[in-house]
């Protein structure tokens, strides 16, 4: 993997410029309908213990938590929730009766999944294919607000289970590094690839990005260090793969962060710009406004002081009704 030269930026600058957590405020989005569920809605599955969980932007989604989640056809039990990693909910059942069954968790998209006559229970954890992990980061600028987003691309070798088909494999990433003060930090999240991402001998994840694109959420890692990543398997039962594929992230170079900050800059000044424009084109309409007023008020005034042919009318109705009074 190409290795970046290393960039060193003071920490107040980093979290200026890449506060990721900005993107909430800066726009209302849904992501309920990109989740991706395993099993997948229609899927056949021979898996008798289930995990069935929503990968995706959970932040953004009306999914709150696995102890709502619904079973048709059994009665599931104490739910559990299983937070073995960011960007995903989870819930466990154990199914004894084959047939079709409905799921969904909260207000999560429902899902149907047939469980088949020769479904077990399953202990036996995947296997990751041969090869190496590789990511590449891109820091895009909001053009529309003050942010810069981090967008990440995550290649890696698929999975492989007896019970498990390619496209019910969600994978468990995890980001290690070494902090200066910390010292040593990880950060994992489990995702789940989108359907034409699954099949193949390798699968392709994006994390982070733009709020409106719905992904999963980015690492909360050191841009400038080296990043250690590990990828394991997950089955349809929950099981993690014991061997790991593994990579290295060099870092963010220093053009990266030079070309990231100049575009920020310009983003900062064209909105400086259309704000001083905006209150400048506020402040002629309300100066028009005010002379538009000012004129209709002088005008009114002539009419009524100035002896006109109005003035004139009215007294000559008010002299011929007093005269006709006196007769």
């Amino acid at each position: 993997m190409h290795r970046s030269t290393r960039f060193i930026v003071a920490a107040s600058t980093v979290s200026l410029f890449l506060a990721g957590a900005l993107s909430a405020s800066a726009m209302e989005v849904d992501c309920s309908s990109e989740l991706e569920p395993i099993p997948r809605d229609g899927s056949t599955v021979n898996t008798s213990n289930l995990w069935l969980s929503y990968s995706g932007s959970i932040n953004y989604t009306e999914v709150s938590d696995a102890e709502k989640g619904m079973l048709s056809g059994v009665e599931p039990g104490p739910a559990v929730l299983t937070k073995r990693a960011s960007s995903h909910v989870a819930l466990e059942v154990n199914l004894d009766e084959p047939g079709e069954y409905e799921w969904k968790i909260a207000d999560g998209p429902q899902v149907s999944f047939t469980l088949s006559d020769d479904a077990e229970v399953d202990d036996t954890p995947p296997t990751m294919s041969d090869g190496e992990v590789s990511a590449e980061l891109e820091l895009l600028v909001y053009d529309e607000f003050p942010v810069i987003f981090r967008d990440w691309t995550v290649t890696f070798p698929t999975g492989d289970d007896d019970r498990t088909d390619a496209e019910n494999m969600r994978y468990l990433l995890e980001f290690s590094w070494e902090d200066a003060e910390e010292g040593q930090e990880s950060a994992t999240i489990l995702v789940t690839p989108s359907m034409d991402e699954a099949g193949g001998e390798s699968v392709a994840v994006r994390l982070g990005g733009r709020t409106d694109r719905c992904r999963h959420e980015e690492p909360q890692v050191g841009l400038t260090e080296d990043v250690e990543i590990a990828v394991r398997a997950v089955d349809l039962a929950g099981n993690v793969s014991e061997e790991a594929v593994t990579g290295t992230f060099g870092g963010a170079s220093a053009e990266e962060f030079a070309d990231a900050h100049d575009e920020l800059q310009r983003v900062i000044e064209e909105l400086r710009q259309r704000s001083i424009e905006e209150r400048e084109r506020k402040r002629a309409e309300e100066e028009a406004a005010q002379k538009a007023q000012e004129e209709a008020e002088e005008g009114g005034c002539s009419a009524v002081g100035g002896g006109g042919p109005g003035w004139a009318v009215l007294a000559a109705l008010v002299l011929l009704g007093v005269m006709r009074r006196r007769q």
